[in-house]
């Protein structure tokens, strides 16, 4: 996402993910993908502090706790998120199908 990479994005992102940000905000596939494109939601840099990963199965669930910087609609951020994501085995690649972030105080 800060490289601008959207067929990366694309092929990662299950038609299914549900993303849900740290505001509530809540965004489909071709929603995520096409903010990113026009310019919407974009990030300009990503420090993970910590992060792990459970696979059960064919799940693998990962957490994260970072600060996530960049702008929406032309106005600056910088937040301390922690996040989960949920990632399925579909044949031999990994799809994200759900995303939670929630903001650190």
């Amino acid at each position: 996402m800060i490289h601008n990479k959207m067929d990366s994005l694309s092929l990662m992102l299950d038609n299914r993910v549900k993303y849900i940000h740290s505001n509530g905000w809540t965004q489909t596939k071709d929603e995520m993908v096409n903010d990113f494109k026009t310019g919407k939601l974009m990030l300009s840099e990503v420090d993970i502090h910590e992060s792990s990963a459970r696979i059960i199965d064919h799940t693998a669930i990962v957490n994260y706790k970072g600060k996530f910087t960049g702008s929406m609609n032309a106005t600056a951020f910088s937040l301390e998120l922690y996040y989960t994501e949920v990632y399925v085995q579909e044949l031999d690649k990994w799809m994200l199908v759900a995303r939670h972030a929630s903001k650190l105080l």
